[in-house]
């Protein structure tokens, strides 16, 4: 499949991913009071850090794996998979009993990252139109759920939210999972005996830390606002703009998936596979940020008149994908070269910045001292990478 058909049908599923995850939004945001949505935004903040230990480094090894043609690591990697899922299923459902909004929100997270991970294999084996329907699968699902929660009972509280989430993300699972997937993940041919804790390989544990490094900094932002008794509107208003952020990241993420499947299987130096894919990234990312500029307010007085005020805060937001783009590029590099753990430490680095600079900077500038770490933590981790990249290109050059 050339790169242009490729891309087109990443570009239009993310096309349809955004306007799904725009009614979504406009949804929760209207039906929600600006505190229901901010706590909301805690909960997922809050998971997003906590589901860092259920996967463990999984989903991306099951990506890469599956890319590199290691069927019979994968085949390992299930036996070790499914017990450990188990565990934390079983821990969130206890959960229930306590924090009925902690329990869904955490079974909720778990079923999406069951998810993610069939999307990882999907992409690995090249079954792109499967991957790239996934996500707007589960969120039509989670919009129709929360839809039907707030019309039967008249309000849609947290707890509605991530149980509609919940019924989404298996439904969308069931039917994006191809028969490769299938295979790679039968069930019946889990044999216990061989299940091995996932720290014991040392492409999860580079993973794992990956995870623990980048999604720490990217979700970390919420808990220091409410650590901060940062206004619930100021915490609802930022938590909007974030959205505004992740759905940019999510159009521009897959061009650095079929990058990375290109540089697998091409014999050419990196650096010449990647032309085609920077710059079409390049192009979306400054098409994003105008087009953002120029009716991103009008968006939000027309749709979500409770937050005019996010459209400066996502405005800041949308420069860290300059950084942020090229840091997605230059990672599939090193995962290409099986240098994890650069990255690793690269991210560490950055995860450092961000606690500082959010412990600094979110009590004098509330959310503007979070932007701000952001952003500097982005290129932080970007200024890294293209050191380490260009030092070890020059070093095989010779």
């Amino acid at each position: 499949m050339s790169l242009s058909r490729q891309a087109s049908i990443y570009a239009s599923f993310s096309a349809l991913n955004v306007i799904i995850s725009y009614g979504l939004l406009l949804f929760i945001a209207n039906v929600m009071s600006k505190q229901g949505y901010a706590d909301f935004g805690f909960y997922s903040s809050l998971m997003s850090l906590l589901l860092i230990a259920v996967n463990c480094g999984y989903k991306e090894t099951f990506f890469k794996w599956a890319s590199q043609g290691q069927l019979s690591y994968l085949d390992k990697l299930r036996d070790s998979f499914y017990p450990w899922l188990l565990f934390f299923v079983v821990l969130a459902t206890i959960t229930l009993f306590f924090s009925p909004e902690a329990g869904l929100a955490g079974l909720g997270f778990i079923s999406l990252y069951a998810l993610t991970a069939v999307s990882g294999l999907n992409r690995g084996f090249e079954y792109y139109l499967k991957d790239a329907i996934a996500i707007p699968t589960y969120r039509t699902f989670w919009l129709v759920g929360c839809i039907v929660i707030w019309w039967l009972w008249g309000q849609l509280p947290v707890e509605g939210v991530f149980f509609a989430a919940l019924i989404g993300s298996v439904a969308a699972t069931m039917l994006v999972t191809t028969p490769p997937v299938k295979k790679t993940l039968n069930f019946a041919a889990v044999r216990l005996e061989r299940f091995s804790l996932p720290w014991m390989s040392p492409t999860m544990r580079h993973f794992f830390l990956v995870e623990l490094a980048t999604v720490a900094y990217i979700r970390v932002d919420m808990l220091f606002l409410k650590g901060f008794d940062v206004e619930s509107d100021a915490m609802a208003e930022y938590y909007l703009g974030i959205q505004v952020l992740d759905a940019a990241l999510m159009i521009i993420a897959p061009i650095s998936y079929l990058f990375f499947n290109q540089i697998n299987r091409s014999l050419r130096r990196w650096y010449q596979d990647a032309v085609p894919y920077v710059a079409l990234m390049t192009a979306i990312v400054f098409a994003i940020i105008a087009g953002w500029w120029l009716i991103g307010e009008w968006i939000l007085a027309v749709m979500f008149p409770q937050y005019v005020g996010s459209y400066t805060i996502a405005l800041a937001l949308l420069a860290v994908l300059i950084p942020g783009a090229g840091t997605l590029i230059l990672s599939h590099v090193l995962f290409h070269w099986d240098d994890e753990w650069i990255y690793v430490k690269a991210c560490f680095a950055g995860l450092f910045i961000c606690l500082l600079s959010q412990s600094l900077l979110i009590p004098a500038y509330a959310e503007w001292g979070a932007i701000t770490a952001r952003l500097v933590t982005e290129s932080v981790i970007f200024l890294a990478l293209v050191g380490v990249v260009l030092y070890k290109t020059s070093r095989q050059a010779r």
